[in-house]
């Protein structure tokens, strides 16, 4: 194996081959391809990859997923970043500790947080992917997931707990949690609560504040659309527009139904 680039103390995680055989291996200073003699550092690339590595896999359609020490999730196909996921909203934690891939579309996490199984699609240099999210108040014996496995339908994790397993294709009941708007207010003034309002432009500065109760463990993801077909992920429970006086391009003259 070619000399370690830097502290000879290194421990090397988790090293993994691609389809095209190129191996790759994690380390406390980030990632590295191992070129018959020699290490290529991903660093030198994106100064992201220049973390502690935590956990890698490859998935069945080629792309290499690298899980940091700390936030976030990285995907790299052909040696090229092509996503960065971070944690902490669709994805709950702020630790990557393992990942397991076991078919093309479909990528396992588990964080300092729970399990996550995240569905994807890679599409015109485009990876987009949605997430479920396992917890202790679904089954897991413990928090933190630390290794993952799959035997046929049945999905194995090693959690600070114990060992928990569960079916692969298992869906949880989604609650339909009832959702109330309990304040508006327009260029910092609250205005009471109405069906619509008709605003002049320089009015542009609208935060909608709401509310809901779910006892169930879920941890909700807020979305608005104002046009109903185009959704937006907002962190807050709060959707704010940018004040000044000129409207911004996305917000011209016009009739608007946030849903």
């Amino acid at each position: 194996m070619p000399a370690w680039p830097n502290n000879p103390n290194d421990q090397l995680y988790h090293p993994i081959a691609d389809k095209r055989g190129h191996v790759y291996v994690g380390s406390n200073d980030g990632l590295y391809r191992w070129d018959k003699d020699s290490l290529f550092p991903f660093g030198s690339i994106q100064n992201t990859f220049n973390y502690r590595v935590n956990a890698l896999a490859c998935s069945h359609d080629n792309i290499v997923w690298v899980g940091l020490g700390s936030d976030p999730l990285l995907a790299l196909k052909n040696d090229k970043p092509i996503a960065s996921f971070p944690l902490g909203g669709t994805i709950p934690g702020n630790i990557c500790k393992s990942l397991f891939c076991n078919k093309a579309g479909e990528s396992w996490l588990g964080t300092n947080k729970g399990l996550n199984r995240i569905h994807y699609t890679y599409s015109a240099d485009n990876l987009s992917f949605t997430n479920t999210y396992f917890g202790t108040t679904d089954g897991l014996i413990g928090e933190q997931v630390n290794d993952i496995t799959i035997n046929n339908d049945t999905v194995y994790v090693a959690t600070n707990g114990g060992i928990s397993y569960l079916p692969v294709n298992l869906l949880l009941p989604v609650a339909d949690i009832a959702t109330f708007i309990s304040r508006i207010s327009i260029n910092n003034k609250e205005v009471a609560l109405q069906d619509s309002y008709t605003l002049p432009p320089y009015k542009n500065d609208t935060t909608i504040e709401f509310s809901g109760v779910d006892l169930t463990g879920f941890i909700p993801l807020f979305e608005y659309s104002d046009d109903n077909n185009t959704w937006q992920r907002t962190e807050k429970i709060e959707l704010k527009r940018d004040s000044g006086n000129t409207p911004r391009p996305d917000m011209n003259p016009d009739a608007y139904a946030f849903i």
